[in-house]
């Protein structure tokens, strides 16, 4: 359409297309407001619209020149600077404008108001005063031109308008550069800063660096507007966009100060214009870059008015480059070249911002979790060195005459916005060394290097992750509303490990039960042959648990762990807690599984010593949560049973993928069946590559334990149990239980929940002697490791309980629940991961959007 608009501009009398363009709008309103009934009609008048709005383009922007009289070509600029002010302000007001007047007064009163303003609009137009050339006059007794020719000639004007992109180099250097402006640099606003801030509304709870003033003042802001706290982000997006309301008008400002500074210097009033425009787009690409880099190292508060002034600037420069573009090329082009000239730049334009789309989206999409900002940054820097480029090899704008002829006019004119800039600067560095001292606080424990460290780390580039065992693309990090209480939520049981892995066939787990070679439960496991325990369970199908006695003791670095377990679980119900951490979720950006643990871990036990203070205990005794020595020590420890649970799963991983490459048939080398069992577990088709797992780690302080016997570990490849203080799991090896009662008795839970206390114990006891009897039910020690196999190698798998705790007494509420700190480590796929936290959030979610439904709360 455009190109056609383009034809006709150069080829009839402009002022006609000028009225005519806004005519039809002015028919499509009144067809609108006569058919709005039609959901249809309104479909195809919404089209119209927008193809005349196309048409109009080409049309509207050649009229410049054509208003402004010969002999004042210096006031083109001023001209073309307000047609771009008023066309930008009015795209970004006109939806706000709709709103509030559709809302308020209906739709009908709307469209009747667009009639009325169309209805102004052509009457306006007709009144312009436009200078064009004299109409040719006909010459008598000419050839006319067959259609063949004229179909020619048609086809030459339309070759000809695409040839004048690249007739004059300073027009090609122009386009060029604002093509790299509409890929690279526009659709960060429309794609990467609602992710952004999306992001940060979701985390900011758990973020606690957003207590600064200006955050304060932003969140009184949106308290004020009675804006709920999960939809800010949205607002968050519409102040960076009101750049494109603020930054024309004050590109107009800089016009008029550019064109006297012009006068002044009598320079040539478009090259220092242009010149001025570009080095400040590569200033301004430069400043957003560096924002955007630092973005999760700031408030929320200091992001937004930082990208705000950052955009308003932004958009100022470009209005600058584009007023100058549009002034050169309208003095170098013929009248009957710039429709076409304007409808292929437009073309080409629209086509960068869609690329520049594509490409963000692509980017942030593949940044996971979309904290990693490096793909933005680096598509940021890639058109800035493009600017660069195009200055640095161009003869016409000297690359270093640019940012001097800037900074004179900065020194001429706006001497105070050095000061301005200082000013803010000093906030930006307030802002990051009061965010250093909290996230200090939070870490009173760690050394300064370290906290510097980890503050860095998150706005620094992602180095190369080294490839994981065996392990597929697949990884869906988890995001949550919540801040870190949210990890404290009970699983509500151990029967609570949700979702749905690949099940084998039921002619692998009879393959699996018949094996007979290898023992089942490994009792006595020296300490030195854990991670080779850890391994074999998990690939050997025969084996399905091992237990270390003596892996607590075996460390000295350990060795005060229980009693300060002891001392910790002495504290009775106030101590009473359950702490679940899963991989990638609530974790800093490019932070990795193990230290995203250790630092959760650290910030829960000094919120615990915190809240065990609020529950009545005195500062003495909750200081044993906050012990830096224990604490690391217990970090220690996870880290190491976190290496034991991936060379587990690493020897799972590296089994199936040995098994497929020796094909169905299962035959060659095996460890005790599971070749022939992992091979044959769909007939002749292989199995299908491992997923990757993450880790799923629970500390169970003070809580009582399923006391039923209980098979839970299917959706998981190793789980690693350790009682840290009391006593651990009971085990029932398979050749132990009777399995034909296991299988037929249903029904024991609603017996239990229908009955007292005492009665629900007896219950259970019962039904677990009858399971396998006491004598020969295998108990585990304070401070052994138990390694039990996950997934559903078999039907007759190694069952566990909880030991039983005493029968709680109605007389007295407040009995002390059992000392005991229990560590549970999993391995999990990603959509099991995601289910937990979603079991564990799902209540807590729910009643936070019925707080904020209540306007009175609001």
């Amino acid at each position: 359409v455009s190109q056609v608009a383009g034809l006709l501009t150069d080829n009839f009398a402009l002022r006609h297309m000028y009225v005519a363009t806004e005519a039809c709008n002015l028919l499509l309103a009144l067809a609108m407001l006569f058919g709005h009934s039609h959901p249809s009609l309104l479909f195809f008048l919404n089209v119209g619209l927008g193809l005349i709005f196309s048409f109009s383009q080409p049309v509207t922007k050649s009229m410049p020149p054509a208003v402004v009289a010969a002999h004042r070509h210096e006031d083109l600029a001023i001209v073309n600077g307000w047609d771009l002010t008023c066309d930008k302000v009015g795209r970004y007001l006109a939806p706000i404008a709709y709103a509030v007047i559709s809302s308020t007064h209906g739709f009908g009163f709307a469209v009747r108001l667009s009639c009325g303003l169309y209805a102004l609009l052509t009457v306006l137009r007709a009144c312009v005063k436009v200078s064009e050339p004299p109409p040719k006059e006909k010459v008598e007794g000419a050839i006319r031109p067959t259609v063949g020719k004229k179909l020619w000639g048609l086809l030459q004007q339309v070759w000809d308008g695409v040839m004048s992109l690249r007739r004059d180099r300073v027009l090609r250097l122009l386009i060029l550069n604002t093509l790299v402006t509409n890929v690279f640099l526009y659709p960060l606003n429309s794609v990467h800063f609602p992710v952004l801030f999306k992001q940060m509304a979701e985390a900011s709870s758990s973020v606690e660096i957003d207590q600064t003033v200006v955050g304060s003042l932003l969140a009184g802001a949106m308290s004020l507007m009675r804006i709920k706290k999960k939809k800010a982000w949205m607002n968050y997006t519409a102040l960076v966009s009101l750049g494109g309301v603020v930054g024309p008008f004050l590109s107009n400002l800089m016009i008029y100060m550019l064109e006297s500074y012009s006068a002044s210097q009598k320079k040539d009033r478009l090259k220092v214009g242009v010149m001025f425009g570009v080095a400040g787009q590569i200033v301004t690409s430069a400043i957003l870059a560096l924002i955007v880099s630092v973005s999760w190292s700031l408030g929320t508060g200091m992001l937004v008015l930082l990208l705000v002034l950052a955009w308003v600037l932004t958009i100022a420069v470009n209005n600058i480059v584009t007023t100058y573009f549009n002034s050169i090329s309208q003095e170098k082009l013929q009248r009957g070249e710039r429709g076409r000239f304007i409808a292929n730049i437009m073309t080409m334009f629209t086509l960068g911002s869609s690329l520049g789309t594509l490409l963000y989206s692509r980017v942030i999409s593949g940044d996971g979790d979309g904290r990693d900002v490096s793909g933005s940054v680096n598509l940021l820097l890639c058109g800035l060195m493009i600017k660069v480029l195009i200055l640095a090899t161009s003869s016409d704008f000297v690359f270093l005459q640019c940012f001097m002829e800037m900074a004179h006019l900065v020194q001429a004119k706006v001497r105070w916005s050095l000061v301005w800039v200082s000013v803010l600067l000093l906030g930006v560095v307030t802002e990051m060394l009061f965010n250093l001292h909290l996230l200090q606080k939070k870490r009173q424990f760690a050394l300064p290097r370290e906290i510097i460290r980890d503050y860095f780390s998150m706005f620094s580039f992602p180095a190369r992750m080294e490839p994981l065992p065996a392990a597929t693309a697949e990884q869906a990090p988890a995001t949550a509303a919540d801040g870190d209480s949210a990890r404290k939520r009970k699983l509500g049981g151990d029967d609570a490990d949700g979702g749905e892995d690949a099940k084998k066939s039921k002619g692998a787990a009879d393959a699996a039960d018949a094996v007979a070679a290898g023992a089942a439960l490994e009792l006595q496991v020296p300490p030195g042959e854990v991670e080779a325990l850890a391994k074999r369970v998990a690939s050997e199908a025969t084996l399905v648990a091992g237990i270390c006695p003596g892996f607590l003791s075996s460390q000295s670095r350990w060795a005060g762990l229980t009693d300060w377990a002891q001392r910790l679980c002495s504290l009775g119900e106030p101590a009473k807690d359950e702490l679940l951490y899963w991989e990638t979720y609530l974790a800093k950006p490019r932070e990795r599984g193990h230290a995203q643990l250790l630092r959760q871990v650290r910030e829960d036990f000094a919120d615990m010593a915190e809240r065990l203070v609020e529950h009545g205990c005195s500062e003495a005794s909750a200081a044993v949560a906050r012990e830096t020595e224990n604490v690391d020590a217990l970090c220690d420890l996870l880290q190491q049973l976190l290496t034991l649970l991936e060379a587990g799963t690493a020897a799972a991983a590296e089994d199936l993928l040995e098994t497929s490459a020796l094909g169905p048939s299962g035959k060659g080398k095996g460890k005790g069946g599971a070749k022939g069992q992992s091979a044959g577990a769909d007939g002749d088709a292989p199995p299908p590559p491992p997923q990757r797992r993450f880790f799923a780690v629970r500390l169970d302080l003070c809580q009582e334990g399923c006391a039923k016997f209980h098979d839970d570990r299917r959706f998981t490849t190793v789980r690693l149990v350790l009682p840290l203080f009391g006593a651990g799991p009971v085990l029932a090896a398979r050749e132990n239980v009777d399995w034909v009662f296991w299988k037929q008795e249903d029904g024991l839970l609603d017996k239990v929940g229908e009955s007292t206390p005492q009665e629900a114990n007896d219950l259970i006891k019962a039904w677990n002697e009858k399971v396998c009897p006491p004598s020969k039910e295998t108990p585990t020690s304070q401070g052994s490791l138990v390694v039990l196999k996950g997934g559903t190698h078999s039907e007759k798998p190694l069952l566990h309980r909880a030991t039983y705790c005493p029968v709680a007494d109605p007389a007295k509420p407040q009995q002390a629940p059992p000392f005991q700190l229990l560590i549970t480590v999993d391995h999990v796929t990603a959509d099991v991961r995601d289910q937990l936290i979603e079991m564990n959030l799902d209540s807590e979610d729910d009643g936070e959007e019925g707080e904020e439904g209540d306007p009175e709360e609001d």
